[in-house]
């Protein structure tokens, strides 16, 4: 018995071929996968500091001016205040509404003076930095005349 084999003609020609392409083109290769890292930031850090969140009749005023590097994590700043007396100058945590907590004491001056310009610098923890982006950081500056704050500012950031 003999059989024979047909040769393909027309759209079965096309359909094999294409098939027979696309199993060849199929075939996985092992392709290595690069993830990007975000770009390391930098930022122009100010704070105009009066009494209109701490709701007193205060004269002071004062500006917080620095930089942040998401390089370095290295918060420096510089802060410039006039017509107060402070006890203490801090940085606490506090979102719109919330009651605050300490960060940073800039300066604790039970008893004596402090001088404007108050300098200083500090190494941020990886929270520290996640709280400062996202503009949780109060400036306080507290006086013996009236208790509590009397003057502070939210911090805000600009990328450099």
């Amino acid at each position: 018995m003999k059989v024979r084999l047909k040769k393909l003609k027309g759209p079965h020609r096309v359909f094999c071929f294409l098939m027979m392409l696309m199993t060849i083109a199929c075939t996985k290769e092992d392709v290595e996968q690069v993830k990007a890292k975000a770009p390391l930031r930098s930022y122009i850090v100010t704070a105009r500091l009066d009494n209109k969140q701490t709701g007193t009749d205060s004269q002071a005023t004062g500006i917080l001016k620095g930089t942040y590097s998401e390089k370095t994590k290295l918060f420096t700043y510089t802060l410039n205040y006039e017509n107060v007396t402070p006890i203490a100058i801090s940085i606490n945590k506090r979102l719109k509404g919330a009651v605050g907590t300490l960060v940073i004491k800039l300066s604790e001056l039970e008893g004596s003076t402090s001088s404007s310009p108050l300098l200083g610098k500090k190494h941020l923890s990886s929270l520290e930095e996640r709280d400062l982006i996202k503009g949780a950081w109060l400036v306080t500056i507290t006086s013996a005349k009236y208790g509590t704050s009397e003057i502070s500012g939210q911090i805000t950031l600009k990328r450099n």
